[in-house]
C-alpha cells in the first residue's frame, strides 16, 4: 500500500501540515494510516474499491460513531468525505486488550458491560441512522465474490433474517465484532477508560461467504456500529 501523498492530506482540512507515522495496517477494502499534526495523533482510513462494491455506508457510520463518542465508547470522528471514501478519527493511544485476557471471568464481566451501554444508545431513526439488513449486507457480499442468487449460503442468511428479524422488533445499536482486539484502554482505569473500536467491520460477515474469515483488527481505528434488531438473539436462537 501507498502511504497517503501530500496531494492528498492537502485536501484535508485536518490533515494539511500532518506527518504521516506509520501505517496501522490494511484489509481488502481499506487501509488506515497513523499521523501527527497540532500536536495531536489521528488515524486516517483510506478505502479501497471494494469498499463501495460491497455497498458499505460511510454516512451511516458517521452518524453512529458520533453517538457512541458522546458516549465516550468510541474515538472521536474528526472529519469525513464519504464520496472519496475517507475517515479521519482520534488516535486511542491505551492497551488493545489480548483474546487471552477474556480467561478471566472479570474481564467478560466488563465486555458484558461495555455492550450494554452500546445496546443502551439512542436510535434516532432517522435515514442516516438505518437499521441494519442481513439480506442485503449478505447479497452485497455474494454480488462482490461473484455468487449466484441460487448459492446455498444466501438461501441460508435469507432463511435466518425471516425467522430472527421479523417486522416490529425495537432496535438497538450494536457492535458487530466485540473481540478482544477491539476493546482499547487499560481496565485498572475502570469502564469510563474503555474504548470499542472495530477495524474488522470491512469485511464484517466475510466468513458466510468466502472461505477465509474476518480481517484482522488489533490496532485502534475507526468503530463500527450498526442497527440491529435484538429479541431472539438473547434466547439462544
Amino acid at each position: 500500500m501507498s502511504e497517503p501523498s501530500r496531494e492528498l492530506l492537502a485536501s484535508i482540512p485536518p490533515l494539511r501540515r500532518a506527518r504521516v507515522v506509520r501505517c496501522l495496517g490494511g484489509g481488502r477494502a481499506s487501509d488506515s494510516w497513523l499521523l501527527h499534526t497540532g500536536g495531536r495523533d489521528l488515524v486516517l482510513r483510506i478505502d479501497r474499491a471494494l469498499a463501495r462494491v460491497l455497498g458499505l455506508d460511510r454516512e451511516a457510520e458517521w452518524a453512529v460513531l458520533e453517538t457512541a463518542h458522546q458516549a465516550r465508547l468510541a474515538p472521536e470522528p474528526v472529519w469525513r468525505d464519504a464520496s472519496r471514501g475517507l475517515l479521519l478519527t482520534a488516535w486511542l493511544p491505551g492497551p488493545t486488550w489480548r483474546a487471552a485476557g477474556l480467561d478471566d471471568p472479570s474481564r467478560l464481566d466488563v465486555l458484558a458491560g461495555l455492550l450494554r451501554r452500546v445496546h443502551a444508545l439512542p436510535v434516532d431513526g432517522s435515514p442516516s441512522m438505518p437499521k441494519f439488513d442481513p439480506v442485503a449486507s449478505a447479497q452485497g457480499y455474494a454480488d462482490a465474490a461473484g455468487l449466484g442468487d441460487d448459492d446455498p449460503r444466501l438461501s441460508t442468511v435469507r432463511s435466518l433474517a425471516a425467522d430472527c428479524f421479523p417486522p416490529g422488533l425495537e432496535c438497538r445499536l450494536c457492535h458487530m465484532d466485540p473481540h478482544a482486539g477491539n476493546v482499547i484502554g487499560d481496565l485498572a482505569e475502570g469502564m469510563g477508560d474503555l474504548r470499542l473500536i472495530d477495524s474488522a467491520r470491512d469485511m464484517e460477515g466475510a466468513g458466510f461467504l468466502e472461505k477465509s474469515g474476518p480481517e484482522n483488527s488489533s490496532f485502534p481505528g475507526p468503530v463500527h456500529l450498526a442497527v440491529w434488531p435484538l429479541e431472539r438473539w438473547f434466547s439462544g436462537r
